[in-house]
């Protein structure tokens, strides 16, 4: 506290005439000592304890759902958004602060580069909320992010390695392309192109799984593929993404019309991103990992088309099946 020094000053004036001069008075009160204040407590800072660094578990995680922001959700230009996904803690080990959701390739959008996990017991289930922004500029857009341990690894999550965000800028909401049709329709002639190395990755990436799992591999049917590369080219040059055709058609259809009497049949599409990309998110599904390991498939066929000018940009079918 600052001190303040009182001093008591004689002040001498012109008075009236015939008034005698006023002497001050004597001060009767002994000064005070200088004042003093006592210190304020120190406030006491609770910093959280370390948390103990686990020994003899093992570390694991499953996928279980985007929270918000599915895939290939689209956003415009600069929007803020916030990403959660649902995991669940597959292995023994407690989740705690040492554990962390790391960035690790494509596009980060402003979130954060590292995230401490919050405790979570094996068993137990946690949302992991990230914080970003949509680019600036029309596009699809991925962020591939991984969990890791307290000793830095890669914690698996199923079957993959990443969890991601994928989302498409677009200053306006895309509405069915027009004057485009599927192939084989009327109208103005669209015509995606078919990557064939897509297609050889992604047979490749789904016989390692069934390898991996004790399945025996998919042979290429060109009948399923014919269906599978019309649906990839429906979606492509209609703007749309889903197992329904534009002309209303399912997968038993769009097979039996390429003279392929299934006994079983399933279907599995993705749009937007590569190969690669396709995968991962299918095996890290559990409906699509399930189909693509189905132990009552013997053939399959796969189809994709690129437009350029299409909302997704690559679409993907895989059509399984057996006779």
């Amino acid at each position: 506290m600052r001190r303040t020094l009182i001093v008591i000053f004689g002040l001498a004036f012109g008075l009236v005439a015939c008034s005698p001069p006023v002497t001050p008075a004597a001060p009767t009160s002994t000064p005070s000592p200088w004042p003093t204040s006592t210190p304020e407590s120190t406030p006491t800072v609770s910093i959280p304890p370390t948390p103990t660094l686990q020994t003899g578990c093992s570390s694991a995680a499953l996928f279980l759902q985007d929270v918000t922001i599915p895939d290939l959700t689209v956003l415009k230009p600069g929007e803020p958004f916030t990403k959660i996904w649902r995991l669940k803690n597959t292995g023994t080990c407690t989740w705690n602060a040492r554990y962390s959701l790391v960035f690790v390739d494509g596009d980060r959008m402003q979130a954060a580069e590292v995230t401490p996990l919050a405790e979570t017991v094996p068993g137990g289930t946690l949302d992991i909320a990230l914080d970003m922004v949509a680019p600036s500029l029309d596009g699809i857009y991925v962020g591939l992010y991984e969990l890791r341990d307290p000793q830095g690894q890669t914690l698996p999550v199923g079957t993959v390695a990443n969890i991601w965000v994928k989302v498409v800028i677009r200053a306006v909401v895309s509405t069915p392309l027009p004057g485009v049709t599927p192939s084989g329709g009327t109208g103005s002639p669209c015509r995606p192109l078919r990557d064939n190395a897509q297609v050889s990755e992604l047979l490749f990436l789904i016989n390692q799984a069934r390898a991996d799992a004790g399945l025996p591999a998919l042979s290429l049917d060109s009948r399923l593929t014919a269906a599978a590369q019309a649906h990839s080219e429906d979606m492509a040059c209609n703007n749309f993404r889903g197992h329904t055709g534009s002309d209303g058609s399912t997968i038993s259809m769009r097979v039996a019309r390429q003279g392929y009497a299934a006994m079983y049949v399933l279907e599995t599409i993705y749009a937007g991103g590569s190969a690669r990309n396709a995968f991962d998110w299918w095996m890290n599904d559990q409906p699509h990992r399930e189909a693509l390991l189905d132990p009552n498939v013997t053939e399959l066929g796969i189809g994709h088309a690129y437009l350029n000018s299409s909302l997704y940009g690559d679409y993907f079918t895989v059509d399984l099946a057996s006779r």
